[in-house]
């Protein structure tokens, strides 16, 4: 059987030029498969809500965040749709960077350039629902009706790719990302890491935290592929440059 994590990450490795040995590749199978059957036992209980579009996290906003929307949805009454892009925008971009309520011309050159590097790419379905999901923690029911059409099914699977749902089919981006949400580390830290760094910035909060995260045996599965992938990361960048 193939993981789905473990092949995401092998594929990573190639498009980077490296080339791991086939003992890599077995383990990190077998590490992966550990990750993906023990899913349903991760809790995401303690995490903020977060949506995907793409590899761009709408997150549930701060009380701080809330009142910031309140009022600049406010000074933008044009359409519902200025507003969905404002509200998006928002949840899209961390706390401390966004404007002052009181530099309209900021907010708005952020919303603009938020809409046409993120938001363009996707439908308006999708970008509502990750909106909805983030304030409200409301998903719409994908369960499709028999005789569904190809454009339903699409739509379903489209919808299905922005919520936070710990499935195989997550980007290891996402997945460790998740993780590292799970360990108290600050979104806005996350989001800027590498991949690498945040691997370990995951495992050196859960020893730090003593055993919460530790507890959870989907965690503890997730830290070890994640580990070994660094190291086999490191050993093949190192060889690569040889």
């Amino acid at each position: 059987m193939t993981s789905r994590l473990a092949e995401q990450q092998v594929q990573q490795w190639w498009r980077e030029g490296l080339k791991p040995t086939v003992a890599d590749i077995v383990l990190m199978n077998d590490l992966g498969l550990k990750v993906e059957r023990g899913s349903d036992m991760f809790a995401f209980s303690a995490c903020p809500r977060v949506a995907f579009l793409g590899d761009t996290i709408i997150r549930e906003p701060t009380v701080a965040k809330r009142v910031w929307i309140d009022e600049a949805a406010q000074l933008f009454s044009d359409t519902t749709e200025t507003k969905i892009y404002v509200m998006a925008y928002a949840l899209g971009t961390p706390d401390g960077e966004l404007p002052s309520l009181s530099d309209k011309k900021r907010i708005a050159e952020g919303v603009v350039k938020f809409r046409d590097e993120v938001l363009l790419k996707y439908t308006d379905t999708q970008i509502v629902a990750a909106i909805d999901y983030a304030l409200n923690g409301n998903k719409p029911d994908l369960e499709l009706p028999p005789g569904a059409d190809e454009a339903e099914k699409a739509e379903a699977e489209s919808l299905a790719e922005v919520y936070d749902v710990p499935t195989e089919d997550h980007s290891i981006a996402k997945q460790i990302l998740l993780q590292a949400l799970a360990a108290k580390i600050p979104a806005e830290a996350a989001e800027y890491a590498l991949l690498e760094d945040l691997e370990r910035m995951v495992m050196v909060a859960a020893m730090h935290d003593g055993a919460d995260i530790l507890k959870n045996e989907h965690t503890k599965a997730a830290g070890r592929f994640y580990m070994a992938a660094g190291r086999i990361h490191e050993r093949l960048a190192g060889e690569a440059e040889k």
